[in-house]
């Protein structure tokens, strides 16, 4: 695995997180400064050809100083 990002990774204005477990592991999401806030959610709802599945993930600041957002546990 990959180091964590740096929070200014993303671009101006912004920064870079980390998807960790889950359906989204592994993908990138560029999220302005001012919403990187840690503990906010975000909910991925998967649904194609079945049930709806939604999955929580809760941002967090990584010892490095990046952002992760973590799958919660159900």
């Amino acid at each position: 695995m990959s180091s964590p990002l740096s929070p200014d990774s993303g671009g101006p204005g912004r920064a870079l997180a980390r998807f960790i477990g889950g359906p989204l592991d592994g993908r990138e999401d560029a999220i302005p400064v001012a919403r990187a806030v840690a503990g906010s959610t975000v909910t991925h709802t998967y649904l194609h050809g079945g049930p709806k599945i939604e999955t929580h993930y809760q941002l967090h600041r990584t010892a490095e100083g990046g952002w992760e957002y973590r799958l919660k546990p159900a």
